[in-house]
């Protein structure tokens, strides 16, 4: 039994593995293709670099919060409002940081080298 759930286990790791890594190929072609000059597109991407080190600082725990309201019997519907606004709000909190980051300047001396 322990067999058939450890090699369920590492196909399914694998596969997640393989959908992240098209993600990112589809994610890198669909920017390539978009010649938008934005101030919002600059303004949105400004803190890439602390929200991808941070995330999972708060997401861990952003998820856990809004999941409770739902209780332990959560349907497809609510997992979906769970998975988008726990990430949109992640997204938020760590590009406040980048934001606090950038203001402070001994912040961004000490975690930026000063760029």
């Amino acid at each position: 039994y322990s067999t058939v759930e450890n090699s369920i286990s590492i196909t399914y790791n694998l596969l997640h593995s393989l959908a992240i890594f098209s993600g990112i190929g589809a994610a890198f072609s669909i920017a390539c293709g978009c010649n938008i000059k934005s101030d919002f597109v600059e303004k949105i991407g400004n803190h890439t670099f602390v929200i991808f080190a941070s995330h999972t600082l708060f997401l861990t725990y952003l998820i856990k919060i809004v999941m409770l309201p739902f209780g332990y019997e959560i349907s497809n519907e609510q997992t979906l409002i769970i998975y988008f606004s726990s990430v949109i709000l992640t997204y938020v909190i760590t590009y406040f940081l980048g934001e606090l980051i950038s203001k402070n300047r001994f912040l961004n001396k000490l975690l930026a080298g000063g760029r």
